[in-house]
């Protein structure tokens, strides 16, 4: 049994050292179905979930200096493993859990390098995306040149009604 434990050790270990980030989640009435169709939807945003026993995670992340309490939390527990965008990861278990009455909660999270609480680590998933926020700042950037742009043409305009009434002037004399 030892050696099935130790194995289990390793292969979070090295999901852990492969992934670019981490989410630990606890959750409660998670049926087959329903974690077939979040592993689905995780998928999309090159992530995955396993689910993993609270004493073998206790070891693992003592042994990588993370310190959790996982033993007063009554419901299993669940990674997400992110290859890329954890934001992405964080958004697809927060949707899922509102869209599914599965409540998922966020114990923690491991972003490069630093270790994020479960309250930051939803503050995070309730952030925009990555796209909507660069839309927002090239919105931003394109605001006062737009309106820029507006005045200029309103010079201009102003300058030909100005010609044409001239014109017109001449035209009548």
């Amino acid at each position: 049994m030892k050696q099935e434990k130790q194995l289990l050790l390793d292969e979070i270990k090295h999901q852990l050292d492969q992934s670019g980030a981490f989410l630990i989640t606890e959750y409660k009435q998670l049926s087959a179905p329903k974690a077939t169709k979040f592993r689905k939807e995780l998928r999309g945003a090159k992530s995955h979930f396993e689910v993993v026993k609270k004493r073998l995670l206790l070891k693992l992340l003592e042994k990588e200096g993370i310190k959790l309490n996982l033993d007063s939390l009554p419901g299993h527990i669940g990674i997400v493993f992110a290859e890329k965008d954890i934001l992405d990861a964080c958004k697809k278990v927060l949707k899922f859990s509102e869209d599914n009455e599965t409540p998922f909660n966020f114990i923690g999270a491991k972003i490069e390098g630093a270790m994020l609480s479960g309250q930051d680590t939803k503050k995070l998933a309730l952030l925009p995306s990555l796209d909507v926020l660069r839309a927002q700042f090239v919105g931003l950037l394109v605001a006062p040149l737009a309106g820029l742009v507006t005045v200029f043409k309103a010079q201009m305009e102003t300058v030909v009604s100005t010609l044409e009434a001239k014109v017109e002037e001449g035209q009548k004399a």
